[in-house]
């Protein structure tokens, strides 16, 4: 019998069971880590002997010199070379540069206070490792700000006083300049500023939270009279045409803030009339262009202008502007009725408007998918990684509850039959996995245990940039569980102050650690390349990692009831079994080893253990510490395979696994495992399947259902019909391969209606996995007609 699926495959090299001596990326990732970690302990060491003393004063060439020396003790720069000339995807070395961000300081809140309550003082009234409550700095940069890591800027910075002080900047979208820089001789006040020591053993301005610093115009009336230059004074009027100069250029940055300083040059009774709808109206455009879809869709509400009883087509037709770009701006926030009820108004002012059709028809397509469940994916597996999808939530089987015993859960409100779709959700932000990355990226928080890298470090950015442009969306994250060391909070509405939202990126931050998803994807597969592959750890340093607000309620069983796959942005959980009414759904949240040790070592990481009745069983199981050295056995013997299969003959080889299958399977008592999966027997039986298929297809075929046996499967087969019971088992890929493996089988032997029932089995446990059926037929071929 040929087999449709092999084992993994292994290295042709000869000598691949002798070591070598090579670090791994998640070694050298663990080595600087530990050596970050032993920083952190030298700077808390330094924040406690330094606290409350006087700062040094520093002169303005003594700054700039610490602008251009990297922040890296001497320990730590030989860890952060680049250690090659550059990744080669032919050489498994990789030779990537671990980029060192940033070594966070403890947290702490941001600034609650408007700046009109802040007493100003200046930089020589600072004192180190001090959080100056109820103070404010008004400084002036007095350089172009430069890189201090992928995610921090540095800038020169001097008061009216003529002090001069390092400042540092966390690039949280606080810098709208297209440039994405401080330019030179800009002024800003700096909120509650904090003085803090850096890894090069000096103090610096930190900036951590994006409201704690307000960036001021040129003809501010804080600014002293020596910093100002002469600028002519401009009418509403100019201002909005240097917007919409701006605007045409594809500068929204720009745009937006010319209309702001046109609204701020007009009178209450300007702003109430046709200028101000005029600049309302084109605010929203600019903010639609910067994806602040909060802003944009209250603008061109704003701009919306009574009608007078007189037909008017040409305020009509500016109210149709104003109504299309509301629509726009509710789609993007998902607001699909209120998009829904824009793009109608668009069409009664104009029926036949190409762009008002286009949309509504759009829109009505997401609001059918937030009932049914229904997408039609335009592309899917590999070609869809990384893109948003333009599809739409469906959420109304699920909501989320207090649990008994583990917090908040996700829980049925109907009965969800086995296959049909528990839930779909667009994430509020995605980072891919890079084509060829080049660095990893590592940020040590204050708080944590570990570091944060890769794509979790750049996940960081991308959320707190989403809140910043969109406040509303904040209620729903700031509602996400962040860790012991933050209680649930009241009113978890995001305040406005000075015009800014005032956001807590240490809260988010944990946000992101206890409620991500990741997941990586082989892009040489060529299906199941919707299903989620791991989330990122130390062993996973590239995977895609996104946040999904309602699905990260979702708790962990190793006998999970619902699996998850990603299309794009989007995330797909299925039911892997029949689902009940009030029942709490539960996923993977990593891959599990067989090893129970292993496993809930990887599980605490999250700060949590398992209660599942499989770990349950392993935790009662007097016979793990043996089945965990058969594991390592049987390991170390996969690992020699290509040698033994050019000295051993191929019999013995399969004696050699079945001996360990049997020992394995002693580890296993009923009276624990009854019914339950058995993840240990699972590696070996698929090697004797596959090792079987030519010699023996029948002996092969054995070890299929053992296969699917050992993932708790039950599994009759009486004549043509197929009793499949799903009762705490797991779905896997290799399940639908075995499935296929049987039922290839069957067809072999003259059973058609059996192995067509046994591939329709197969196809369903695949679109659970895979979200979808695309990528079935690739892998396993067109069915035969019978």
């Amino acid at each position: 019998m040929e087999p449709l699926t092999p084992p993994p495959p292994y290295t042709e090299n000869a000598n691949a069971s002798i070591p070598r001596h090579s670090i791994s990326p998640s070694e050298k990732l663990e080595m600087v880590q530990a050596e970050l970690e032993i920083a952190k302990l030298r700077l808390r060491q330094q924040t406690r002997e330094r606290h409350g003393q006087r700062r040094d004063i520093s002169s303005r060439m003594a700054v700039l010199e610490r602008m251009t020396t990297q922040h890296v003790t001497p320990a730590l720069r030989g860890s952060l070379e680049l250690t090659g000339p550059g990744p080669d995807p032919s050489n498994k070395t990789d030779h990537r540069r671990i980029a060192w961000n940033m070594i966070l300081s403890e947290e702490h809140a941001p600034s609650h206070l408007s700046m009109t309550t802040l007493t100003k003082i200046p930089l020589r009234a600072l004192s180190m490792e001090t959080h100056h409550h109820g103070k404010m700095l008004l400084l002036r940069a007095t350089s172009v700000s430069a890189m201090h890591s992928t995610m921090q800027t540095c800038v020169a910075v001097e008061d009216e006083y003529g002090d001069h002080e390092l400042l540092t900047i966390y690039d949280f979208a606080v810098i709208n300049h297209p440039s994405k820089a401080v330019q030179n001789g800009t002024s800003f006040v700096v909120k509650e500023p904090f003085f803090r020591t850096v890894l090069d053993e000096a103090c610096v301005l930190c900036i951590d939270h994006p409201s704690d610093i307000l960036f001021l115009e040129p003809d501010d009336p804080l600014i002293p009279l020596a910093w100002r230059v002469e600028n002519i004074p401009k009418s509403p009027l100019q201002w909005k045409q240097a917007g919409n100069v701006a605007l045409r250029s594809q500068n929204p940055w720009e745009a937006e803030r010319c209309y702001n300083r046109s609204f701020a040059a007009m009178t209450a009774s300007q702003e109430n009339d046709i200028m101000g709808s005029m600049v309302y109206r084109n605010r929203a455009q600019a903010r639609l262009c910067l994806e602040h879809w909060d802003g944009a869709y209250d603008d061109a509400l704003a701009g919306m202008q009574v009608l007078p009883d007189i037909h008017d087509d040409f305020l009509e037709f500016q109210n149709m502007k104003a109504l299309y770009r509301a629509g726009r701006a509710a789609y993007e926030l998902g607001t699909f009725d209120r998009a829904l009820s824009a793009y109608n108004a668009v069409l009664e002012i104009s029926p036949r408007n190409t762009d008002g059709l286009r949309e509504l028809r759009r829109t009505e397509n997401r609001i059918m998918e937030q009932s049914t469940g229904i997408n039609l994916w335009k592309a899917t597996g590999p070609q869809a990684h990384g893109t948003n999808v333009d599809h739409a939530d469906f959420l109304r089987r699920t909501e989320v509850r207090q649990t008994e015993s583990h917090g908040r859960g996700l829980f049925a409100v109907e009965a969800i039959a086995c296959g049909d779709i528990v839930l779909c959700e667009k994430a509020l932000a995605l980072v891919p996995t890079p084509a060829m990355p080049e660095t990893f990226h590592l940020v040590i928080p204050p708080a944590a245990s570990r570091g944060t890298f890769g794509a979790q470090s750049n996940m960081w950015t991308a959320v707190i940039q989403k809140v910043l442009a969109n406040p509303s969306i904040g209620t729903k994250l700031l509602s996400l569980y962040a860790g012991p060391n933050y209680p649930p909070l009241k009113d978890p509405e995001i305040p406005m102050v000075d015009g800014r939202p005032v956001i807590d990126i240490f809260r988010i931050e944990n946000i992101i650690e206890y409620n991500s998803f990741g997941y990586g994807h082989d892009p040489e597969l060529t299906s199941f390349g919707n299903t989620s592959l791991a989330t990122p750890g130390m062993d996973n340093m590239d995977g895609s990692m996104g946040l999904w607000l309602h699905a990260s309620a979702i708790n962990h069983s190793c006998l999970f009831n619902a699996e998850h796959s990603f299309v794009g942005d989007m995330i797909i959980f299925r039911a892997t079994r029949d689902i009940a009414k009030d029942e709490e759904i539960t996923t993977l949240y990593k891959e599990i080893n067989a090893d129970y040790d292993t496993r809930d070592t990887a599980f605490r990481t999250w700060n949590f253990s398992c209660d599942c009745k499989m770990c349950r069983a392993d935790r009662a199981c007097p016979a793990t510490g043996r089945r965990k050295y058969i594991l390592q056995q049987a390991k170390d013997f996969l690992a020699k395979l290509p040698v033994l299969n050019a000295t051993v003959e191929p019999r013995k080889i399969i004696l050699m696994f079945e001996d360990l299958l049997g020992q394995l399977e002693k580890t296993y008592p009923d009276e624990l495992y009854n019914g339950l999966p058995r993840l240990g027997l699972i590696t070996l039986n698929r090697y004797c399947a596959y090792a079987y298929c030519f010699s023996d297809p029948d002996k092969a075929i054995e070890h299929s259902f053992a296969v699917i046996a050992a993932h708790g499967y039950k599994m009759k087969i009486d004549g043509d019909d197929v009793e499949f019971d799903r009762t705490d088992a797991m779905s896997a890929p290799q399940v639908v391969d075995q499935l296929m493996n049987i039922s290839k089988h069957k067809l072999n032997k003259g059973h058609p209606v059996l192995a067509s029932h046994l591939r329709d089995l197969a196809l369903e446990m695949y679109i659970i996995i895979n979200g979808e059926p695309s990528g079935f037929e690739t892998r396993y071929g067109r069915g035969r007609e019978h």
